[in-house]
């Protein structure tokens, strides 16, 4: 039976420190020769996939946690923050000295004012990365002088060293979807916020609907809390060793770690080579 199968990125295919096993690219290829499907889902925006993936072949991608949805270069979803809520939100962070970076599909953004703080942040990430930090970080945001510099926001991605996110979920959990940031920043609070009614479900449920497949069709792979509800929905959910405890509670199947061939034993498992 043809399978629908969902990758995270970071963490799955990809480690953060740039890393994809040559396994992972073998098990992709043979599953797509066997004729299935092969997806990425992932939490960056589309216009990071090119580099990250460079030599890799898919059939379609869920990028910005869900919110666009490309399916054989058919965009089949595109959702955004709604202009009120977004300068709201703009402001909350602005008042409680969070750095926060602003996503498009197409590019990242960061206020001017915030530049001095995002630096500062960002470089406690940088730091615990490692020296292999360079290929995680795509590029610079580009610099803008207010929030109605642009339009068509997909997500927000912030940094703090004091406001919780508890305390942002509080305030704003009935407008956003809000997860942990999946990067390690040891010492930081990081957090992603995007439209309530888009996470990777969401996204496959889009693709799903297209095809006129139900969810046993999918299997969804994911390490980190944004990937929990594609797990949920997959006929058969599977974590990464290297996963969090979240999600390798909702898990089906546990594989082995990325840097273990998690990805290719995950596929073999599953008879998918």
């Amino acid at each position: 039976m043809k399978k629908m199968i969902f990758l995270d990125l970071d963490g799955t295919i990809r480690d953060f420190d740039g890393f994809i096993p040559n396994s992972a690219k073998e098990a992709v290829m043979a599953a797509r020769r066997n004729g299935h499907e092969v997806l990425v889902s992932t939490g960056r925006p589309y216009f990071h996939l090119e580099n990250l993936l460079s030599g890799m072949e898919f059939d379609g991608f869920i990028t910005g946690s869900g919110s666009y949805v490309l399916y054989k270069e058919e965009c089949l979803r595109h959702k955004f923050i709604t202009q009120f809520t977004y300068l709201s939100l703009c402001s909350y962070l602005l008042d409680h000295h969070c750095a926060f970076e602003l996503m498009t599909y197409q590019n990242t953004y960061l206020l001017r004012q915030c530049q001095k703080s995002y630096q500062k942040l960002s470089q406690k990430v940088t730091e615990s990365i490692g020296e292999t930090a360079p290929r995680f970080v795509e590029s610079f945001p580009t610099l803008i002088d207010t929030p109605l510099d642009i339009h068509e926001i997909e997500k927000f991605f912030f940094f703090s060293e004091s406001l919780s996110l508890e305390e942002v979920k509080k305030h704003w959990g009935t407008c956003f979807y809000i997860v942990p940031s999946s990067l390690p920043c040891e010492g930081l609070i990081a957090g992603e916020l995007s439209p309530s009614v888009v996470n990777k479900a969401e996204g496959i449920r889009a693709i799903l609907n297209k095809n006129e497949l139900e969810a046993e069709a999918v299997i969804a792979i994911g390490d980190s809390d944004n990937d929990i509800e594609m797990l949920a929905l997959a006929g058969c959910g599977i974590a990464m060793g290297n996963g969090n405890d979240s999600v390798k509670a909702v898990a089906d199947y546990i594989t082995r770690p990325l840097k273990e061939d998690g990805l290719y034993h995950a596929f073999e498992h599953m008879g998918l080579i």
